[in-house]
């Protein structure tokens, strides 16, 4: 099956060990992104797991998605109703939609490369995102936004300081004060 993919170009066949995550979750103890794991909470009777981890351990044939192969494998997890995001496909997205999907969605390295690609499209305007911050109605979700885009952004800390509408809490001719709110 594999000689066919190769011959398609959807998978680059390679010789080697298997990564340490496939066998993760067939030994007790902490899995990362999935916690602790007791006997019960395997996928495999302990006989089984006997047989395949010493395998798993042996060099053998590897494969490698190519290109095409990523795009066929995330066409048919779209086509499955999964969520498969491709790193730039939200260039073109609305400030606010975008800083929802990258704070749920993306870890802080990709969110910061999708950011980047958003920006390169909006020839590098950070305003329309601090415009989305600001219209969000949810304060939590306007955080979690915030969050991402500080997070994101080289100098995101000073970008914060740009949202902080101060003028709208001042009396004419008061100095802002260094929360942004004036006092009473």
């Amino acid at each position: 099956m594999f000689d066919v993919l190769s011959s398609l170009g959807a998978v680059e066949p390679s010789h080697g060990v298997a990564d340490e995550l496939y066998s993760s979750d067939l030994r007790p103890g902490v899995v990362d992104g999935i916690g602790e794991l007791t006997e019960d909470d395997l996928p495999l009777p302990p006989e089984a797991r006997a047989r395949l981890l010493p395998r798993l351990a042996e060099p053998g044939p590897l494969v490698r998605l190519t290109p095409l192969g990523t795009r066929a494998v995330r066409e048919r997890l779209l086509a499955d109703g999964r969520d498969a995001p491709l790193l730039g496909e939200l260039a073109d997205a609305p400030a606010g939609e975008l800083l929802g999907v990258l704070a749920q969605h993306y870890t802080q390295e990709t969110a910061a490369a999708e950011l980047d690609g958003w920006l390169a499209a909006h020839g590098g305007d950070v305003e329309p995102l601090l415009d989305a911050v600001r219209a969000c109605p949810f304060r939590t979700r306007a955080s979690a936004m915030l969050s991402t885009l500080v997070k994101a952004l080289p100098g995101g800390r000073s970008t914060q300081a740009r949202l902080r509408p101060v003028s709208r809490f001042r009396k004419p001719g008061e100095a802002p004060s260094r929360t942004g709110c004036r006092s009473p």
